[in-house]
């Protein structure tokens, strides 16, 4: 890369010694200072946030801001560690713990915004109530026996 003196950070504009044809990629050879190039977007896609997140309107005058994300009704830490708990970690473990992650049954959509400031600040209304869980909840918890990890609210919803 091709840097005139201005721009390697001398403070005076010196032109390139590499022939006339040669021209400072920063500055074209004006010496002067161009403004930034535009940054590439991102590879993520945002989707217009609130046509996927289950939990809009939970505070009023709250707008849904950024990509999807999943939030965990029984949180990942805790699923990690009830199945690995005492246990040699092999293949098949893995396997489970993976397949437990990425069960439906234990996830909501959410967007950026809800997710970090609501869920997981504790915001009481961003909790999952009981007409919130996803069909089949009860039965994911029995399958991994996570009955314990449930949080507090839904423990009655799991008993029942």
């Amino acid at each position: 890369m091709a840097r005139c003196g201005r721009c390697k950070g001398r403070g005076e504009h010196r032109p390139i010694g590499l022939g006339p044809d040669v021209q400072c990629e920063d500055c074209g050879g004006t010496g002067e200072k161009q403004p930034p190039k535009p940054r590439p977007r991102s590879s993520v896609e945002y989707e217009k946030a609130a046509s996927i997140c289950e939990f809009e309107g939970r505070v009023p005058g709250r707008q849904c801001y950024g990509a999807k994300t999943w939030h965990h009704i029984v949180p990942k830490a805790k699923i990690v560690k009830r199945l690995t708990s005492g246990k040699w970690v092999d293949t098949a473990l893995t396997k489970r713990i993976t397949a437990a992650l990425a069960d439906s049954r234990n996830l909501k959509q959410a967007c950026f915004g809800c997710h970090l400031g609501l869920i997981e600040t504790g915001n009481p209304a961003a909790q999952v109530t009981e007409d919130d869980l996803p069909a089949g909840f009860a039965a994911f918890v029995a399958e991994y026996e996570l009955e314990p990890d449930v949080p507090r609210h839904l423990q009655e919803v799991i008993a029942a």
